[in-house]
């Protein structure tokens, strides 16, 4: 039986998580550019700081430190490139693992509550991409 307040609970997690995390980042950056008065540098710094504390939070090897460089330097690039509602969505799809089991068995006890959180993402993302085109065609051809 789907308990509705646990995923209600979890799924509000999911959710300030991805906000907190990336309001953090965005305010490292703003510090560092404060401090350091060079963007570019400031972003590398970001970086290696991203990296440190994903080692240090996952308790990785050094062997991991080249996979944790990579992830950092992405999360770098979308608030860079993207900004902060896409590194704010980046966490939240990223955090759909932390707090909800995932699996393919459908049939488990937990897997009604990743479902409909994927569900939802899924929504979110599809009413990205139909406001982003504007109201234009997709599949029109040219005229």
């Amino acid at each position: 039986m789907l308990d509705t307040h646990l995923f209600f609970s979890r799924f509000s997690s999911q959710l300030s998580a991805g906000l907190f995390l990336a309001f953090i980042c965005v305010f490292l950056l703003l510090v560092f550019v404060a401090l350091l008065r060079s963007e570019m540098l400031s972003l590398i710094t970001l970086g290696i700081l991203i990296t440190i504390m994903g080692m240090l939070i996952t308790d990785s090897s050094l062997i991991m430190l080249p996979f944790s460089a990579l992830s950092a330097f992405l999360i770098v690039f979308a608030l860079h490139r993207y900004g902060l509602l896409a590194l704010s969505a980046a966490f939240f799809v990223a955090h759909l693992y932390v707090f909800f089991p995932i699996t393919t068995d459908l049939t488990a006890w937990y897997a009604s509550e990743f479902t409909i959180a994927l569900v939802i993402c899924l929504l979110l993302g599809g009413y990205a991409a139909y406001t982003s085109v504007g109201g234009t065609k997709v599949f029109a051809g040219e005229n």
